[in-house]
């Protein structure tokens, strides 16, 4: 190998730039990937593209190149309103990610505080091997609250490829790199508590230096090209298709999404989707039975499966935030203008072209699929149930703002 620069201005080594070449090259793939779908021609969803564009190469940094397996934490802020928002994540969880070595052996402490549940899910990292090879390797949640605890709450779990007495998560010594993938549920935003997390390696050898030598580094930019490409064309615009597709390509009807083993869902969870395109003068007044599982929601995607603003705008509502009605089923109601209804969805800027999505974690028993009305606006309040409740503007403008100081106090704001 030739280590020798090209020129006086260029030190980076030839098979790092090789490599480097290669990944800009996956980053113009999936350029030309997603301004081509079908939709894009929709002003609003290439400026969905743009965005989603530029933030899927910060991400590849995250999640490829910055972790190291030998020095592991849960990192708290992979996801963040406005800012990292990909893969559809759901508004009411406290996301963390440990990556880790598969070979090696880890141990996790920490107390659970009082969320609804909190649950950590095994899982290769997207793009570690090529698609077909990827899809085959295994995914598997272990819910905490099933574990051995002390009575404040208190935990301790080994992760390791062998088998270990009490509290165990099996790892794959086959993956140098997994993905510890832990959602811990909040209902009440105004109450919500993160729970101690806290990992380390357990090993007798010295851990690796920080830096990447240049194998490390190649090896990290050919999974980061893999990354990006697995994520925007299999799982982003694949998971839009895939719900229009399950809905025979009719807007405004929800349709039970199957999630693709590795996909980054939950296979202990639920998930009912439904693409929607809402009239400039159309509202849609969603109606389901009293779901049974320990945790619920609804919100609310664009073309790229970015949730839109849930901090500032009430595009999400969850089992406590919504409204029952006296026959005990609940009812939303999704609309552009805010009619004054408690549970009213705010589409905002995916009014022409979004996704809906129904997610139920530890369901006790099913529900039948939420039903779907269309209605005039002006018409909605008057089809909800006699006695609801009509939320004034001055009453909006104060929820909307305790909302988003809830939000922002969660992530440290």
């Amino acid at each position: 190998m030739n280590d020798q620069p090209v020129n006086a201005a260029d030190h980076m080594s030839p098979a790092v730039r090789d490599a480097w070449r290669a990944y800009l090259d996956a980053i113009e793939v999936v350029r030309e990937f997603i301004y081509s779908r079908e939709y894009a021609e929709l002003p609003t969803v290439r400026q969905q593209a743009t965005q989603f564009l530029m933030q899927m190469q910060a991400v590849s940094y995250q999640w490829i190149i910055a972790p190291q397996v030998d020095y592991p934490r849960f990192y708290r802020y992979l996801h963040e309103p406005m800012s990292w928002n990909w893969g559809f994540p759901s508004p009411d969880y406290g996301y963390r990610w440990g990556f880790v070595d598969g070979r090696q052996t880890y141990r996790i402490s920490g107390k659970r505080s009082d969320c609804v549940f909190l649950d950590i899910q095994v899982q290769p990292l997207f793009g570690i091997v090529e698609d077909a090879e990827f899809v085959k390797l295994p995914t598997k949640s272990y819910l905490v609250d099933d574990m051995q605890m002390d009575a404040d709450g208190s935990f301790e779990i080994i992760a390791s490829p062998e088998p270990h007495p009490g509290n165990w998560i099996q790892l794959d010594p086959n993956q140098h790199v997994m993905v510890l993938f832990v959602r811990e549920t909040f209902y009440d935003w105004g109450k919500a508590r993160p729970s101690s997390m806290w990992i380390g390696r357990v090993s007798d050898t010295p851990a690796r230096p920080m830096l990447n030598d240049e194998p490390a580094l190649i090896a990290k930019l050919e999974h980061a090209a893999r990354f990006v490409k697995f994520i925007v064309r299999a799982w982003v615009t694949a998971g839009f298709d895939r719900s229009l597709a399950a809905q025979d390509r009719q807007f405004n009807h929800f349709a039970t999404q199957h999630i693709p083993a590795n996909a980054g869902g939950n296979p202990l969870a639920v998930y009912h989707n439904m693409i929607f395109s809402l009239k400039d003068d159309e509202a849609l007044i969603i109606e389901v039975n009293a779901p049974t599982s320990r945790y619920w929601s609804f919100s609310i995607a664009n073309r790229y499966i970015q949730l839109i603003d849930y901090v500032y705008h009430q595009s999400s509502l969850n089992g406590h935030q919504a409204r029952q009605d006296a026959d005990g089923k609940y009812r939303f109601v999704l609309s552009k203008d805010d009619i004054g209804a408690p549970n009213w969805l705010d589409p905002l800027d995916a009014a022409e072209l979004g996704m809906m999505q129904f997610r139920q974690f530890y369901q006790e028993q099913a529900v039948d699929l939420p039903k779907v009305i269309s209605v005039r606006s002006q018409d909605a309040f008057a089809a909800l149930p006699a006695g609801t409740i009509f939320i004034s503007p001055a009453e909006r403008q104060a929820q909307l703002a305790q909302r988003s100081r809830d939000v922002l106090a969660i992530y440290g704001y």
